[in-house]
């Protein structure tokens, strides 16, 4: 089953999961396409989720988890890659976490409860 990955987590423990969940799917195939999409879009998700966190534990932890993934595919690009044409630079502009937003947080602890 593709794990759902949204536009953000809304807390560190949704973040875990969905990585749990990634690694579970992705296993050693790093590099196909759909696998390729699945992380670049958790990495996303993941850097969009700084704005919810406001715990510099939960900082650290959550930045742990889009520092894995980008190097772990950035180090198979460069390894695999080259035998699959696929040795060019992936394309993050930023791989850290968004800074706290209080607003944003209001709405991801609001949300869910009005639904």
């Amino acid at each position: 089953m593709i794990p759902y990955v949204p536009a953000a987590y809304v807390s560190l423990s949704q973040l875990q999961d969905g990585h749990a969940a990634l690694v579970k799917l992705v296993g050693r195939n790093l590099l196909a396409p759909a696998n390729v999409d699945l992380i670049t879009r958790f990495v996303h998700a993941g850097i969009k989720t700084g704005e919810v966190l406001d715990s510099p534990a939960d900082r650290a932890a959550a930045q742990s988890l889009i520092t894995f993934w980008t190097t772990r595919l950035r180090t198979a690009v460069r390894d695999l890659g080259k035998d699959r044409g696929l040795a060019r630079a992936l394309d993050f502009e930023d791989t850290l976490l968004a800074e706290f937003n209080p607003a944003a947080l209001l709405v991801a602890a609001v949300e869910p409860a009005e639904t």
